[in-house]
Order: structure tokens, then C-alpha cells, then sequence
């Protein structure tokens, strides 16, 4: 099983720093529940709800501290759309 992070409110690029933060704190939740279940693989997702402005040096950064964070799960994340 493959797990899929398709938060559509919760963008890890939101151009709010606040948003952008609960995101990556939920997208991180998600690493630690999934941990051990199934493939240590993750798809996550950004720019899905057309209606959220990102910033795209929050996506770069947030997607690297997911990756980091991830890793030490043993967890590998795959990004679909950017």
C-alpha cells in the first residue's frame, strides 16, 4: 500500500508562513502515523487548491524539512505536482 498526503487545506507553500507551518506539522503527522505501514514511500502534493497562494521558496523550504524529517522515519517522499 501507498500512502497519498492530498491535503488540499493544508499547502506546505502557502503564502502564509502561519498555514504554510500547520501544514507541514499535519504532512508530518501523517509521516510518523504511517511509519511501518505498508511502503515507506508518500506522494505529497502542493498547489492543489487553485484558491491558496504559495510561495515557492516556502514550498522548497517546507518539501525539504518534510524529506529530512521523513528520511530519519525511514519514509521516502515523492512530490506529484508542483
Amino acid at each position: 500500500m501507498r500512502f497519498h498526503t492530498r491535503y488540499f487545506d493544508y499547502e506546505i507553500g502557502s503564502a502564509d508562513k502561519d498555514l504554510a507551518g500547520a501544514a507541514l506539522k499535519k504532512h508530518m503527522q501523517t509521516m510518523k502515523y504511517i511509519q511501518g505501514l505498508g511502503e515507506p514511500v508518500v506522494t505529497v502534493h502542493t498547489g492543489l487548491n487553485l484558491q491558496l497562494p504559495v510561495r515557492e521558496e516556502l514550498i522548497i523550504a517546507n518539501l525539504s524539512r518534510l524529506v529530512e524529517y521523513a528520511s530519519k522515519l525511514g519514509i521516502v517522499v515523492c512530490l506529484e505536482n508542483l
